[in-house]
């Protein structure tokens, strides 16, 4: 199929392309029998043209009109698109969900983010490739992104109805985008004024949602026809309504410190503006995040460094502030992680097939550990200055997936094994369930976490958010024996629309959740593919392994003895840095702008960090004086 799929694109393109010379040809015979001193009729050559293209191909003049924006868009402004395209290596969907976006992009935003969101389309579908693209604009110029789409919002609002042959319409708005989520919300919202034993499906319950609305009624008529229906003799109707819209935004971005969007629980982007004039009349959430993995991963700190700040038990691993303690208890602490990991030990022992082991680059996660309580909206500072953006950070981590991504792959193809995941037994390396693990339904906090971090259902190329989807035990859940099965922890669940979670309690599709959260899909057929979470970070440390020797190949001398004293030999900082001198701290590190200063200093810090301890493995190791 896939030699077939770049055979139809190449071929897509060429029509393309056909389409973009008609046009052109239009243009210039308007241009040759216009007088001299009078202006050329374009529109009406346009007309012409889609006239032309109709009556040949048998397309709707609308349809032609589409293609021709896509062609000149090619043409004109995106030429990495065109040739990938024209080489047949990305769809006719994809290139106008590019062009659609790009379209009205000025050129500095169009050079630094088209061959980011090529990378992109390689793993996602139109519509998702959409909103990263537009996330990527937001980092790149958040003042230009931010005015196309309040002009996008002002143009294309309306609504429309549309007959159909079949004896249905058509009804099709045109709203911003949190217009469109509010609107999907109170839609919801009045699809569940009915009974369970209503008779309509989902679908059919919002239809009926929505004529309510129009017909200014307060709820849908259940259609049970029971006598002990809970809502037959209703006066209003019985609402719990515990918030309309959930936005996901980062604090630097509420603070002003940053523009990075915000988004929609679905993944939809938002403008950083827009987030915090929501926030200034919202109620707050916090979702604590664990970045020591992360750091570790990086070089930041040592694994056996205490990460911990005054006021912290690193005993325990559990914060003893008494106000801090108290935002971090959520609605169950069931299934959730202390916010710092503490050392290793028998109860959570490292893992045992790390990413490393198998020579692939490591992979980590933003991961959510602890939801707060809701509070009342505070006051949301107004941003002094230009916030910084992260397109640096952010373009380096769209070019690399790809790469991880086939690397992981191709380490499935040699080794099936590693597709289960480090923890293929699905206790995530736990050896003693935590509170909620052998429990088959996930808290409510729990469930919040797992959104949060997949914002839509983990199969190739599904975009279905994944409020609508059902959590699923990567490993399954035994009923008859919990402890022997999945548990019902972070590591373990990841959401499935209801077709993807079918499809794979059917097992044609088998999931496994490898490092950093990637899902690696493999079907029964032999088909093998990897989707990442939301908030994945490439750390960019990989451990090359060389190639096996030959058979025949002597045996490689054991190391000198003088080599296990790594710690008398230079460190690099004294070779390179004057004595007395000092690494950045973190806090240095987070007052830089510039990418590349940033990444510099980080490299300088973990160079003072081994340097560090060099220092304290030869203290250690000093003899004694007497």
């Amino acid at each position: 199929m896939s030699s077939w799929r770049v055979r139809e694109n190449a071929a897509a393109c060429r029509g393309v392309e056909s389409v973009l010379d008609v046009y052109e040809t239009r243009f210039v015979a308007e241009a040759n029998v216009v007088p001299p001193g009078m202006r050329a009729d374009l529109d009406l050559a346009s007309k012409t043209a889609s006239c032309d293209i109709a009556a040949a191909t048998g397309l709707s003049k609308a349809a032609a009109g589409r293609l021709y924006a896509v062609g000149e868009q090619l043409d004109q402004r995106l030429p990495l698109t065109a040739l990938r395209f024209r080489c047949g290596a990305i769809d006719l969907p994809r290139v106008r969900a590019i062009t659609t976006v790009l379209g009205k992009a000025g050129d500095a935003t169009v050079d630094a983010i088209e061959w980011q969101a090529l990378s992109a389309a390689e793993r996602l579908t139109p519509e998702p490739l959409a909103a990263r693209i537009w996330a990527l604009w937001m980092n790149v110029d958040p003042d230009e992104a931010r005015a196309v789409r309040e002009e996008n919002a002002r143009t294309a609002s309306g609504v429309k109805v549309a007959d159909n042959p079949d004896g249905t319409a058509t009804l099709t708005g045109y709203l911003s985008t949190l217009e469109g989520a509010q609107a999907d919300a109170l839609i919801g919202e009045m699809a569940g004024t009915v009974c369970r034993k209503d008779p309509r499906s989902k679908k059919q319950l919002r239809s009926a949602a929505l004529m309510a609305f129009l017909r200014q009624e307060a709820w849908v008529s259940c259609l049970c026809g029971t006598a002990d229906c809970p809502y037959v003799g209703r006066t209003e109707p019985v609402r719990g309504r515990d918030y309309l819209v959930q936005v996901l935004v980062d604090v630097e971005t509420l603070l002003g410190l940053t523009a990075s969007p915000a988004h929609l629980a679905n993944g939809t982007p938002l403008d950083a503006d827009l987030a915090r004039i929501i926030a200034s009349d919202a109620r707050w959430q916090g979702l604590l995040t664990e970045m020591m993995s992360i750091a570790r991963a990086d070089g930041l700190v040592s694994a056996g460094e205490t990460k911990c700040g005054a006021g912290f038990d690193t005993e325990s691993g559990s914060a003893t502030d008494e106000s801090t303690k108290d935002d971090c208890r959520g609605d169950d602490p069931g299934g959730a992680r202390e916010i710092v990991e503490p050392e290793p030990d028998a109860d959570k022992p490292a893992s045992t097939t790390p990413a490393c082991s198998t020579g692939l680059r490591d992979v980590a996660v933003r991961r959510f550990v602890r939801r707060g309580r809701i509070r009342t909206g505070g006051i949301v500072p107004t941003p002094q200055w230009a916030p910084t953006t992260t397109a640096g950070v952010d373009a380096e981590s769209a070019t690399c997936l790809n790469r991880i991504v086939a690397e992981y792959l191709a380490a499935v193809e040699r080794d099936p094994a590693l597709a289960a995941g480090p923890h293929p037994d699905g206790h995530g390396g736990f050896t003693t369930p935590p509170a909620g693990a052998l429990n088959y339904r996930p808290s409510e906090q729990l469930q919040a976490i797992v959104r949060a971090l997949y914002p839509t259902c983990t199969h190739a190329g599904c975009s279905v958010p994944s409020s609508r989807c059902e959590l699923d035990h990567a490993v399954e859940f035994d009923h008859d024996n919990p402890p022997q099965g999945g548990w019902t922890i972070s590591e373990n669940l990841h959401p499935l629309c209801t077709v993807h979670h079918q499809v794979k309690t059917a097992r044609m599709w088998t999931p496994g959740i490898m490092g950093g959260g990637l899902v690696c899909w493999r079907s029964n057929s032999g088909l093998t593919r990897i989707t990442a979470p939301a908030g994945i970070v490439l750390t960019g440390r990989r451990v090359e392994r060389p190639d096996p020797p030959p058979a025949t190949a002597a045996p490689t001398p054991p190391l000198p003895t003088e080599v296990e004293n790594w710690w008398d030999a230079t460190t690099w900082w004294e070779k390179n840095r004057p004595e007395g001198d000092v690494g950045p701290t973190l806090l240095d590190i987070s007052h830089l702008d510039d990418p590349v200063e940033r990444r510099t200093a980080l490299e300088l810090r973990a160079h003072y960090r081994d340097h560090e301890e060099t220092r304290w493995a030869r203290y250690i190791h000093e003899p004694c004086p007497f």
